[in-house]
């Protein structure tokens, strides 16, 4: 949070940086902006962005899962591809 602005205007700007990760704005790898994951047995959201060296708020918006961002095993995932 920045010190002076309201939760919203917070909440306003991280909209806007996970919009430009996943549309695009961030750096993709040479197969295409998205790579597709499949959940394996004791993944989580976080564990899975730690090793994409993304983060779970953006994992969780490009596959509308709502909080507490739980995932299943076998479920397909996009992930923003970087190079």
């Amino acid at each position: 949070m920045i010190k002076g602005d309201s939760m919203k205007e917070n909440e306003n700007r991280l909209n806007d940086a996970v919009l430009d990760e996943i549309s695009g704005g961030g750096a993709y790898g040479p197969d295409g902006p998205y790579h597709v994951y499949t959940v394996a047995d004791g993944d989580t959201i976080d564990s899975i962005a730690l090793s994409f060296r993304t983060s779970a708020i953006i994992i969780a918006k490009l596959n509308d899962i709502a909080y507490p961002y739980r995932v299943k095993v076998g479920q397909s995932l996009l992930i923003p591809q970087r190079r």
